[in-house]
Protein backbone atom coordinates (compact mmCIF):
# COMPACT_ATOMS: atom_id res chain seq x y z
CA UNK A 1 0.00 0.00 0.00
CA UNK A 2 2.76 2.28 0.39
CA UNK A 3 4.46 1.34 -2.47
CA UNK A 4 0.80 2.32 -4.50
CA UNK A 5 0.82 5.37 -2.65
CA UNK A 6 4.23 6.34 -3.20
CA UNK A 7 4.08 5.86 -7.05
CA UNK A 8 0.50 7.71 -7.16
CA UNK A 9 2.20 10.72 -5.08
CA UNK A 10 5.27 11.16 -7.98
CA UNK A 11 3.05 10.22 -11.07
CA UNK A 12 0.88 13.50 -9.65
CA UNK A 13 4.07 15.29 -9.12
CA UNK A 14 5.04 14.43 -12.89
CA UNK A 15 1.84 15.08 -14.49
CA UNK A 16 2.32 18.58 -12.51
CA UNK A 17 5.59 19.19 -13.50
CA UNK A 18 4.65 18.46 -17.32
CA UNK A 19 2.28 20.93 -17.34
CA UNK A 20 4.22 23.92 -15.64
CA UNK A 21 6.63 24.02 -19.31
CA UNK A 22 3.73 24.94 -21.26
CA UNK A 23 2.35 27.15 -18.68
CA UNK A 24 5.50 28.96 -18.57
CA UNK A 25 5.83 29.31 -22.19
CA UNK A 26 2.21 30.60 -22.36
CA UNK A 27 3.21 33.13 -20.06
CA UNK A 28 5.83 34.49 -21.63
CA UNK A 29 4.48 34.30 -25.01
CA UNK A 30 1.53 36.44 -23.88
CA UNK A 31 3.99 39.33 -21.74
CA UNK A 32 5.78 39.62 -24.92
CA UNK A 33 5.58 42.90 -26.02
CA UNK A 34 3.74 43.73 -29.40
CA UNK A 35 4.75 46.38 -31.77
CA UNK A 36 1.78 48.98 -32.20
CA UNK A 37 1.93 52.13 -34.44
CA UNK A 38 1.50 53.83 -31.03
CA UNK A 39 4.07 51.89 -29.34
CA UNK A 40 4.70 48.33 -27.71
CA UNK A 41 1.49 46.24 -25.85
CA UNK A 42 2.20 43.51 -23.41
CA UNK A 43 -0.44 41.32 -22.17
CA UNK A 44 -1.45 38.68 -19.61
CA UNK A 45 -2.40 34.74 -20.57
CA UNK A 46 -5.93 34.01 -19.56
CA UNK A 47 -6.15 31.66 -16.52
CA UNK A 48 -8.08 28.82 -18.04
CA UNK A 49 -7.01 28.45 -21.54
CA UNK A 50 -3.98 28.59 -24.21
CA UNK A 51 -5.15 32.27 -25.04
CA UNK A 52 -3.70 35.48 -24.48
CA UNK A 53 -6.03 38.41 -23.55
CA UNK A 54 -4.87 42.28 -23.81
CA UNK A 55 -7.24 44.87 -22.16
CA UNK A 56 -7.87 48.47 -22.51
CA UNK A 57 -5.80 49.15 -25.73
CA UNK A 58 -6.43 53.57 -26.33
CA UNK A 59 -7.35 53.03 -30.08
CA UNK A 60 -7.81 56.82 -29.85
CA UNK A 61 -7.21 60.16 -28.01
CA UNK A 62 -8.84 60.80 -25.36
CA UNK A 63 -11.94 62.57 -26.58
CA UNK A 64 -12.32 65.16 -23.35
CA UNK A 65 -11.78 68.94 -23.87
CA UNK A 66 -12.30 70.69 -26.97
CA UNK A 67 -11.84 66.56 -28.62
CA UNK A 68 -15.59 66.21 -27.01
CA UNK A 69 -18.04 66.25 -29.54
CA UNK A 70 -15.47 65.89 -32.41
CA UNK A 71 -14.51 62.88 -34.72
CA UNK A 72 -12.04 60.75 -32.79
CA UNK A 73 -8.22 61.28 -33.18
CA UNK A 74 -5.55 59.18 -33.53
CA UNK A 75 -4.09 57.11 -30.75
CA UNK A 76 -1.31 59.06 -28.19
CA UNK A 77 2.15 57.97 -28.79
CA UNK A 78 3.73 55.85 -26.18
CA UNK A 79 7.42 56.16 -24.83
CA UNK A 80 7.42 52.88 -22.89
CA UNK A 81 5.32 49.41 -23.10
CA UNK A 82 1.16 49.47 -22.17
CA UNK A 83 0.52 47.00 -19.86
CA UNK A 84 -2.35 45.74 -21.12
CA UNK A 85 -4.10 43.87 -18.31
CA UNK A 86 -6.66 45.85 -16.99
CA UNK A 87 -10.24 47.03 -18.71
CA UNK A 88 -10.76 50.64 -19.75
CA UNK A 89 -13.35 52.39 -18.25
CA UNK A 90 -16.88 52.30 -19.89
CA UNK A 91 -18.15 55.73 -21.64
CA UNK A 92 -20.35 57.15 -19.43
CA UNK A 93 -23.70 56.48 -19.10
CA UNK A 94 -27.08 56.14 -16.83
CA UNK A 95 -26.55 53.60 -14.74
CA UNK A 96 -28.50 50.53 -13.61
CA UNK A 97 -30.84 49.58 -16.26
CA UNK A 98 -29.65 46.51 -17.71
CA UNK A 99 -28.24 42.93 -16.50
CA UNK A 100 -25.36 43.89 -18.70
CA UNK A 101 -24.37 45.91 -15.19
CA UNK A 102 -23.98 42.36 -13.14
CA UNK A 103 -21.15 41.03 -15.53
CA UNK A 104 -19.26 44.26 -16.54
CA UNK A 105 -15.56 44.25 -16.78
CA UNK A 106 -15.05 47.56 -15.25
CA UNK A 107 -17.67 49.79 -13.72
CA UNK A 108 -15.75 52.59 -13.71
CA UNK A 109 -16.57 55.43 -15.92
CA UNK A 110 -14.68 58.32 -18.43
CA UNK A 111 -14.58 60.31 -21.32
CA UNK A 112 -11.83 58.68 -21.47
CA UNK A 113 -13.05 55.36 -23.18
CA UNK A 114 -11.69 54.91 -26.68
CA UNK A 115 -10.50 51.89 -26.14
CA UNK A 116 -10.36 47.75 -27.48
CA UNK A 117 -9.34 44.31 -26.18
CA UNK A 118 -7.84 41.94 -28.11
CA UNK A 119 -8.10 37.86 -27.27
CA UNK A 120 -5.56 35.41 -29.28
CA UNK A 121 -4.35 32.20 -29.24
CA UNK A 122 -1.11 31.59 -27.44
CA UNK A 123 0.49 30.81 -31.03
CA UNK A 124 1.90 32.72 -33.66
CA UNK A 125 -0.34 33.02 -36.91
CA UNK A 126 -2.48 35.05 -39.44
CA UNK A 127 -6.01 34.23 -38.44
CA UNK A 128 -9.68 35.46 -38.99
CA UNK A 129 -10.41 38.67 -36.83
CA UNK A 130 -13.45 39.07 -35.63
CA UNK A 131 -14.57 42.79 -34.11
CA UNK A 132 -17.71 42.64 -31.41
CA UNK A 133 -19.48 45.89 -31.08
CA UNK A 134 -21.81 45.75 -27.62
CA UNK A 135 -25.50 46.72 -27.70
CA UNK A 136 -27.57 48.95 -25.08
CA UNK A 137 -29.63 51.03 -26.72
CA UNK A 138 -26.41 53.38 -27.88
CA UNK A 139 -26.81 54.40 -24.48
CA UNK A 140 -24.75 52.26 -22.37
CA UNK A 141 -22.53 48.76 -22.28
CA UNK A 142 -19.13 48.53 -22.98
CA UNK A 143 -16.73 45.62 -24.32
CA UNK A 144 -15.43 44.59 -21.26
CA UNK A 145 -18.70 43.03 -19.79
CA UNK A 146 -17.95 39.38 -19.03
CA UNK A 147 -20.63 38.13 -21.59
CA UNK A 148 -18.10 38.60 -23.90
CA UNK A 149 -15.48 37.48 -22.88
CA UNK A 150 -13.17 35.71 -25.88
CA UNK A 151 -11.76 32.93 -24.73
CA UNK A 152 -13.92 30.33 -26.31
CA UNK A 153 -13.78 31.87 -29.11
CA UNK A 154 -10.40 32.62 -29.38
CA UNK A 155 -9.14 29.13 -27.84
CA UNK A 156 -11.07 26.55 -29.64
CA UNK A 157 -12.01 28.27 -32.84
CA UNK A 158 -8.16 29.82 -33.64
CA UNK A 159 -9.15 33.36 -34.27
CA UNK A 160 -8.97 36.89 -33.08
CA UNK A 161 -11.72 38.86 -31.24
CA UNK A 162 -11.65 41.98 -30.58
CA UNK A 163 -14.21 43.69 -28.10
CA UNK A 164 -14.72 47.58 -28.93
CA UNK A 165 -16.19 50.38 -26.50
CA UNK A 166 -17.66 53.70 -28.17
CA UNK A 167 -19.01 57.12 -27.29
CA UNK A 168 -22.40 56.30 -25.95
CA UNK A 169 -25.80 58.75 -25.43
CA UNK A 170 -25.32 62.18 -25.85
CA UNK A 171 -21.47 61.74 -26.39
CA UNK A 172 -22.23 59.71 -29.57
CA UNK A 173 -24.97 60.79 -31.22
CA UNK A 174 -25.65 63.97 -30.36
CA UNK A 175 -26.20 66.72 -32.93
CA UNK A 176 -26.59 70.20 -33.48
CA UNK A 177 -25.68 73.27 -35.65
CA UNK A 178 -23.35 74.42 -33.85
CA UNK A 179 -21.14 71.51 -33.41
CA UNK A 180 -21.80 71.16 -37.63
CA UNK A 181 -20.53 74.49 -37.91
CA UNK A 182 -16.86 73.66 -36.69
CA UNK A 183 -16.61 70.38 -38.69
CA UNK A 184 -15.02 70.43 -41.66
CA UNK A 185 -17.74 68.31 -43.33
CA UNK A 186 -20.43 69.63 -41.16
CA UNK A 187 -20.89 66.13 -39.87
CA UNK A 188 -22.09 66.24 -36.06
CA UNK A 189 -24.60 63.49 -34.64
CA UNK A 190 -22.01 60.41 -35.70
CA UNK A 191 -19.12 60.36 -33.09
CA UNK A 192 -20.16 57.12 -31.35
CA UNK A 193 -20.30 55.79 -35.33
CA UNK A 194 -16.80 57.13 -35.98
CA UNK A 195 -15.42 55.48 -33.04
CA UNK A 196 -16.45 52.75 -34.32
CA UNK A 197 -14.73 53.30 -37.72
CA UNK A 198 -11.48 54.41 -35.90
CA UNK A 199 -11.68 51.10 -34.10
CA UNK A 200 -11.64 49.62 -37.26
CA UNK A 201 -8.85 51.80 -38.46
CA UNK A 202 -6.78 50.61 -35.85
CA UNK A 203 -7.47 46.65 -36.09
CA UNK A 204 -6.94 47.17 -39.42
CA UNK A 205 -3.25 48.58 -39.08
CA UNK A 206 -2.23 46.78 -35.99
CA UNK A 207 -3.67 43.35 -35.45
CA UNK A 208 -1.41 41.49 -37.78
CA UNK A 209 1.10 41.88 -34.41
CA UNK A 210 -1.22 40.12 -32.59
CA UNK A 211 -1.70 37.04 -35.00
CA UNK A 212 -4.42 38.51 -36.89
CA UNK A 213 -4.99 38.73 -40.40
CA UNK A 214 -6.19 42.42 -41.24
CA UNK A 215 -7.86 40.92 -44.90
CA UNK A 216 -9.75 38.90 -43.13
CA UNK A 217 -12.25 41.17 -40.49
CA UNK A 218 -15.41 40.55 -39.77
CA UNK A 219 -17.98 42.75 -37.43
CA UNK A 220 -20.62 41.67 -35.60
CA UNK A 221 -23.16 43.11 -32.94
CA UNK A 222 -25.96 42.63 -30.91
CA UNK A 223 -29.00 44.93 -30.36
CA UNK A 224 -27.37 48.44 -30.68
CA UNK A 225 -24.61 46.22 -31.90
CA UNK A 226 -26.66 45.38 -34.72
CA UNK A 227 -27.50 48.46 -35.88
CA UNK A 228 -24.24 49.49 -35.50
CA UNK A 229 -23.38 46.89 -37.70
CA UNK A 230 -25.58 48.19 -40.14
CA UNK A 231 -24.25 51.55 -40.03
CA UNK A 232 -20.86 50.71 -40.94
CA UNK A 233 -22.36 48.84 -43.80
CA UNK A 234 -23.83 51.68 -44.92
CA UNK A 235 -21.11 54.50 -44.32
CA UNK A 236 -18.50 55.14 -46.66
CA UNK A 237 -16.03 56.00 -43.47
CA UNK A 238 -15.81 51.77 -43.50
CA UNK A 239 -14.82 51.12 -47.31
CA UNK A 240 -12.88 48.50 -46.90
CA UNK A 241 -12.02 47.88 -43.28
CA UNK A 242 -14.13 44.50 -42.70
CA UNK A 243 -15.17 41.42 -45.27
CA UNK A 244 -18.01 40.03 -43.37
CA UNK A 245 -20.97 41.22 -41.34
CA UNK A 246 -23.46 39.75 -39.04
CA UNK A 247 -26.77 41.65 -37.80
CA UNK A 248 -27.67 40.07 -34.33
CA UNK A 249 -31.34 41.10 -33.21
CA UNK A 250 -30.83 44.87 -34.96
CA UNK A 251 -31.30 46.09 -38.53
CA UNK A 252 -30.92 48.99 -40.75
CA UNK A 253 -33.51 51.80 -39.30
CA UNK A 254 -32.00 53.49 -36.55
CA UNK A 255 -30.90 56.75 -37.68
CA UNK A 256 -31.78 60.01 -37.82
CA UNK A 257 -32.08 62.89 -40.44
CA UNK A 258 -30.23 66.23 -39.91
CA UNK A 259 -33.16 68.39 -39.01
CA UNK A 260 -34.77 65.60 -36.42
CA UNK A 261 -31.42 65.73 -34.53
CA UNK A 262 -31.44 69.65 -34.89
CA UNK A 263 -34.62 69.81 -32.94
CA UNK A 264 -33.94 67.45 -29.97
CA UNK A 265 -30.20 68.83 -30.35
CA UNK A 266 -31.21 72.47 -29.17
CA UNK A 267 -33.83 71.42 -26.96
CA UNK A 268 -30.96 69.12 -25.24
CA UNK A 269 -28.57 72.00 -25.07
CA UNK A 270 -31.19 74.02 -23.47
CA UNK A 271 -31.59 71.67 -20.64
CA UNK A 272 -27.96 72.09 -20.06
CA UNK A 273 -28.14 75.93 -20.23
CA UNK A 274 -26.60 76.28 -23.31
CA UNK A 275 -28.58 78.63 -25.95
CA UNK A 276 -26.24 81.55 -26.07
CA UNK A 277 -23.89 82.83 -28.42
CA UNK A 278 -21.10 79.93 -28.04
CA UNK A 279 -23.28 76.41 -27.25
CA UNK A 280 -20.44 74.82 -28.59
CA UNK A 281 -17.85 75.98 -25.97
CA UNK A 282 -20.96 75.85 -23.09
CA UNK A 283 -21.59 72.45 -23.84
CA UNK A 284 -18.12 71.62 -23.62
CA UNK A 285 -17.92 73.26 -20.35
CA UNK A 286 -20.32 70.81 -18.71
CA UNK A 287 -19.08 68.08 -16.77
CA UNK A 288 -19.85 64.25 -17.81
CA UNK A 289 -21.93 62.99 -15.05
CA UNK A 290 -24.27 66.78 -15.82
CA UNK A 291 -24.82 65.68 -19.25
CA UNK A 292 -25.77 62.60 -18.33
CA UNK A 293 -27.96 63.73 -16.18
CA UNK A 294 -29.53 66.39 -18.55
CA UNK A 295 -31.14 62.72 -20.58
CA UNK A 296 -33.24 62.32 -17.66
CA UNK A 297 -34.22 59.74 -15.66
CA UNK A 298 -37.08 58.50 -18.18
CA UNK A 299 -35.73 54.89 -20.31
CA UNK A 300 -38.06 55.40 -22.43
CA UNK A 301 -38.01 58.91 -23.08
CA UNK A 302 -34.22 58.44 -23.98
CA UNK A 303 -34.90 55.59 -26.73
CA UNK A 304 -34.40 56.36 -30.02
CA UNK A 305 -33.11 59.81 -29.55
CA UNK A 306 -29.58 59.26 -29.68
CA UNK A 307 -29.16 56.97 -33.11
CA UNK A 308 -26.51 58.48 -35.94
CA UNK A 309 -27.52 61.04 -38.49
CA UNK A 310 -27.56 61.27 -42.21
CA UNK A 311 -25.11 64.00 -42.75
CA UNK A 312 -24.05 63.64 -45.82
CA UNK A 313 -20.65 62.56 -44.27
CA UNK A 314 -20.95 59.49 -42.38
CA UNK A 315 -23.64 58.50 -43.31
CA UNK A 316 -25.13 59.80 -47.11
CA UNK A 317 -28.44 57.81 -46.94
CA UNK A 318 -30.55 55.98 -44.95
CA UNK A 319 -29.27 52.64 -44.13
CA UNK A 320 -31.71 50.41 -45.04
CA UNK A 321 -32.35 52.46 -48.25
CA UNK A 322 -28.45 51.84 -48.72
CA UNK A 323 -28.94 47.91 -48.79
CA UNK A 324 -31.40 48.19 -50.39
CA UNK A 325 -30.43 50.27 -53.63
CA UNK A 326 -26.61 48.09 -53.73
CA UNK A 327 -24.93 52.04 -52.63
CA UNK A 328 -23.37 50.48 -49.77
CA UNK A 329 -20.41 48.64 -48.64
CA UNK A 330 -21.19 45.22 -49.72
CA UNK A 331 -20.29 41.92 -48.18
CA UNK A 332 -21.31 38.41 -46.91
CA UNK A 333 -24.17 39.01 -44.24
CA UNK A 334 -25.55 37.19 -41.36
CA UNK A 335 -28.85 38.16 -40.07
CA UNK A 336 -31.29 37.31 -37.65
CA UNK A 337 -33.32 37.76 -34.15
CA UNK A 338 -34.71 35.78 -31.49
CA UNK A 339 -38.55 34.18 -31.27
CA UNK A 340 -39.10 36.24 -28.51
CA UNK A 341 -37.31 39.50 -28.60
CA UNK A 342 -39.64 41.51 -26.54
CA UNK A 343 -40.55 39.50 -23.52
CA UNK A 344 -37.38 40.67 -21.31
CA UNK A 345 -39.47 44.03 -21.69
CA UNK A 346 -43.07 43.17 -21.53
CA UNK A 347 -43.59 45.06 -18.29
CA UNK A 348 -43.05 48.14 -20.64
CA UNK A 349 -47.01 47.21 -21.82
CA UNK A 350 -49.38 49.00 -19.55
CA UNK A 351 -52.65 46.76 -19.83
CA UNK A 352 -50.62 43.62 -20.66
CA UNK A 353 -52.95 41.29 -18.66
CA UNK A 354 -55.97 42.76 -19.93
CA UNK A 355 -59.09 40.49 -20.39
CA UNK A 356 -60.69 41.24 -24.34
CA UNK A 357 -58.64 41.81 -27.32
CA UNK A 358 -60.22 45.37 -27.82
CA UNK A 359 -58.17 46.32 -24.36
CA UNK A 360 -55.17 44.62 -25.19
CA UNK A 361 -55.06 46.21 -28.73
CA UNK A 362 -55.56 49.70 -27.36
CA UNK A 363 -53.14 49.21 -24.60
CA UNK A 364 -50.42 47.82 -27.73
CA UNK A 365 -51.77 50.99 -29.31
CA UNK A 366 -51.01 53.06 -26.63
CA UNK A 367 -47.08 51.49 -25.64
CA UNK A 368 -46.35 51.74 -29.64
CA UNK A 369 -48.31 55.35 -30.23
CA UNK A 370 -50.17 54.25 -33.24
CA UNK A 371 -53.28 53.21 -34.36
CA UNK A 372 -53.37 49.62 -35.25
CA UNK A 373 -56.04 47.73 -38.09
CA UNK A 374 -57.68 45.17 -37.46
CA UNK A 375 -54.82 43.28 -39.07
CA UNK A 376 -52.68 43.08 -35.71
CA UNK A 377 -54.68 40.30 -34.51
CA UNK A 378 -55.26 38.36 -38.02
CA UNK A 379 -51.27 37.84 -38.51
CA UNK A 380 -51.04 37.43 -34.94
CA UNK A 381 -54.10 35.27 -34.02
CA UNK A 382 -54.35 35.11 -30.01
CA UNK A 383 -55.75 31.43 -29.84
CA UNK A 384 -52.81 30.36 -31.78
CA UNK A 385 -50.55 31.48 -28.55
CA UNK A 386 -50.88 30.33 -24.62
CA UNK A 387 -52.33 33.55 -23.84
CA UNK A 388 -53.57 36.57 -25.75
CA UNK A 389 -50.71 38.70 -23.96
CA UNK A 390 -48.16 36.31 -25.99
CA UNK A 391 -49.96 37.54 -29.35
CA UNK A 392 -48.88 41.28 -28.90
CA UNK A 393 -45.26 40.10 -27.47
CA UNK A 394 -44.63 38.49 -30.61
CA UNK A 395 -45.98 41.14 -32.54
CA UNK A 396 -44.11 44.22 -30.85
CA UNK A 397 -41.05 42.04 -31.42
CA UNK A 398 -41.85 41.60 -34.49
CA UNK A 399 -42.02 45.94 -35.16
CA UNK A 400 -38.88 46.65 -33.20
CA UNK A 401 -36.42 43.83 -34.22
CA UNK A 402 -37.76 41.20 -36.23
CA UNK A 403 -38.63 42.85 -39.09
CA UNK A 404 -35.64 45.27 -39.13
CA UNK A 405 -33.63 42.21 -39.03
CA UNK A 406 -35.63 40.62 -41.90
CA UNK A 407 -35.46 43.56 -44.17
CA UNK A 408 -31.79 43.67 -43.81
CA UNK A 409 -30.92 40.59 -44.34
CA UNK A 410 -33.62 40.49 -47.37
CA UNK A 411 -32.31 43.53 -48.91
CA UNK A 412 -28.68 42.60 -48.51
CA UNK A 413 -29.31 39.37 -50.17
CA UNK A 414 -30.00 41.05 -53.90
CA UNK A 415 -26.07 41.84 -53.92
CA UNK A 416 -24.30 39.36 -51.21
CA UNK A 417 -24.85 36.18 -49.68
CA UNK A 418 -27.43 36.64 -46.91
CA UNK A 419 -28.03 34.21 -43.81
CA UNK A 420 -30.56 34.47 -42.15
CA UNK A 421 -31.74 32.96 -38.88
CA UNK A 422 -34.43 32.87 -35.87
CA UNK A 423 -32.61 31.51 -32.40
CA UNK A 424 -35.51 29.72 -30.81
CA UNK A 425 -33.66 27.88 -27.91
CA UNK A 426 -35.90 28.07 -24.58
CA UNK A 427 -34.27 25.62 -22.63
CA UNK A 428 -34.02 27.84 -19.40
CA UNK A 429 -35.33 28.32 -15.87
CA UNK A 430 -37.52 31.22 -17.26
CA UNK A 431 -39.05 29.77 -20.11
CA UNK A 432 -42.89 30.32 -19.39
CA UNK A 433 -41.50 33.85 -18.72
CA UNK A 434 -39.22 35.32 -21.12
CA UNK A 435 -39.09 32.14 -23.52
CA UNK A 436 -36.09 32.47 -26.51
CA UNK A 437 -36.13 36.59 -25.44
CA UNK A 438 -33.77 38.91 -26.72
CA UNK A 439 -29.89 38.25 -25.57
CA UNK A 440 -30.32 35.07 -24.77
CA UNK A 441 -28.84 33.82 -27.56
CA UNK A 442 -25.16 35.97 -26.60
CA UNK A 443 -24.35 33.05 -23.93
CA UNK A 444 -24.11 30.56 -26.79
CA UNK A 445 -22.32 32.58 -28.97
CA UNK A 446 -19.56 33.25 -26.90
CA UNK A 447 -20.06 29.33 -25.24
CA UNK A 448 -19.79 31.58 -22.04
CA UNK A 449 -23.15 29.68 -20.70
CA UNK A 450 -21.53 28.54 -17.70
CA UNK A 451 -19.80 31.35 -16.39
CA UNK A 452 -21.65 33.14 -13.52
CA UNK A 453 -23.89 34.99 -13.79
CA UNK A 454 -25.31 33.05 -17.25
CA UNK A 455 -24.77 29.81 -15.08
CA UNK A 456 -27.89 30.89 -13.20
CA UNK A 457 -30.37 30.80 -16.84
CA UNK A 458 -30.03 26.60 -16.79
CA UNK A 459 -30.42 23.59 -14.49
CA UNK A 460 -27.69 21.36 -14.90
CA UNK A 461 -30.00 18.95 -17.64
CA UNK A 462 -30.47 22.59 -19.73
CA UNK A 463 -27.09 23.66 -19.41
CA UNK A 464 -26.24 20.56 -21.60
CA UNK A 465 -28.54 21.28 -23.99
CA UNK A 466 -27.16 24.85 -23.95
CA UNK A 467 -23.93 23.17 -24.82
CA UNK A 468 -24.63 21.16 -28.07
CA UNK A 469 -26.28 24.26 -29.53
CA UNK A 470 -23.60 26.34 -28.53
CA UNK A 471 -20.94 24.05 -30.19
CA UNK A 472 -23.21 24.68 -33.23
CA UNK A 473 -23.60 28.15 -33.01
CA UNK A 474 -19.60 28.83 -32.41
CA UNK A 475 -19.38 26.94 -35.49
CA UNK A 476 -21.43 29.25 -37.57
CA UNK A 477 -20.38 32.02 -36.40
CA UNK A 478 -16.40 31.21 -36.83
CA UNK A 479 -16.70 29.75 -40.25
CA UNK A 480 -18.51 32.57 -41.01
CA UNK A 481 -15.80 34.83 -39.88
CA UNK A 482 -13.16 32.77 -41.71
CA UNK A 483 -15.04 32.22 -45.33
CA UNK A 484 -18.17 34.11 -45.51
CA UNK A 485 -20.41 31.14 -45.67
CA UNK A 486 -20.93 29.44 -42.06
CA UNK A 487 -21.81 26.12 -42.99
CA UNK A 488 -18.05 24.39 -42.05
CA UNK A 489 -17.44 20.64 -41.56
CA UNK A 490 -19.66 18.99 -39.34
CA UNK A 491 -22.09 21.93 -39.11
CA UNK A 492 -26.03 21.17 -40.60
CA UNK A 493 -26.00 22.89 -44.06
CA UNK A 494 -27.23 26.25 -43.93
CA UNK A 495 -27.77 27.87 -47.44
CA UNK A 496 -28.20 31.72 -48.25
CA UNK A 497 -31.78 33.55 -47.85
CA UNK A 498 -33.05 33.23 -51.72
CA UNK A 499 -36.30 35.85 -51.32
CA UNK A 500 -40.06 34.29 -50.97
CA UNK A 501 -38.68 31.25 -51.93
CA UNK A 502 -36.02 30.86 -49.04
CA UNK A 503 -35.85 29.56 -45.35
CA UNK A 504 -34.35 30.61 -42.79
CA UNK A 505 -32.65 28.48 -40.11
CA UNK A 506 -34.16 27.83 -36.78
CA UNK A 507 -31.16 27.58 -34.17
CA UNK A 508 -32.84 25.09 -31.91
CA UNK A 509 -32.26 21.93 -31.08
CA UNK A 510 -32.58 19.96 -33.38
CA UNK A 511 -31.54 23.00 -35.66
CA UNK A 512 -33.40 23.05 -39.03
CA UNK A 513 -35.06 25.45 -41.31
CA UNK A 514 -38.23 27.08 -41.17
CA UNK A 515 -40.33 28.39 -44.28
CA UNK A 516 -42.60 30.79 -42.38
CA UNK A 517 -42.57 33.78 -44.27
CA UNK A 518 -42.17 37.23 -42.92
CA UNK A 519 -42.98 39.09 -45.69
CA UNK A 520 -46.63 39.59 -45.15
CA UNK A 521 -45.94 41.16 -41.35
CA UNK A 522 -42.87 42.65 -41.77
CA UNK A 523 -44.92 44.46 -44.88
CA UNK A 524 -47.91 45.25 -42.18
CA UNK A 525 -45.08 46.86 -39.94
CA UNK A 526 -43.36 48.74 -42.16
CA UNK A 527 -46.94 50.78 -42.82
CA UNK A 528 -47.23 51.69 -39.52
CA UNK A 529 -45.79 55.04 -38.01
CA UNK A 530 -44.70 53.28 -35.48
CA UNK A 531 -42.39 55.21 -32.51
CA UNK A 532 -38.92 53.29 -32.42
CA UNK A 533 -38.36 52.14 -28.53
Amino acid sequence: MKNFLFSLSVLICLLIQSGLPAQAADEEFCSAPIKTAQGPVMGRKEKSAHVCVYQGIPYAAPPVGELRWKPPQPALKRASALIATEFGPQCPQAKGNTLELLVAGSMKQSEDCLSLNIYRPAAAGALPVMVWIHGGDLLQGSGSSGMYDGKIMAGEKKLVLVTINYRLGPFGYLYHPALAAEDAHQSSGNYGLMDQVKALEWVKENISGFGGNPENITIFGQSAGGWSVCHLLASPLAKGLFLHAIIMSGGCECARTVEQGESYGREFAQRLGCDGADVAACLRSKPAPEVVAAMGKDWQEMLGIFFPHVDGYALKEMPLEALRSGRYNQVPLMAGSTRDEFKLFANEIKGRNSKTLPELKSATEKYMSAKLGDELFTLYPPDQYPKPKDAVYDAVGDAYIGCPTFRAAAAASKFQPAYYYRFDFDELIFSKMIGAAHGLDLPLVFGNYGDPPMSLLYTGGQEKKAAQLSEIMIGYWTDFAKTGNPTGPGLPDWKPYAGAAGARLILDLPVGSNKEQMLEKCDYWAKQPIMVH
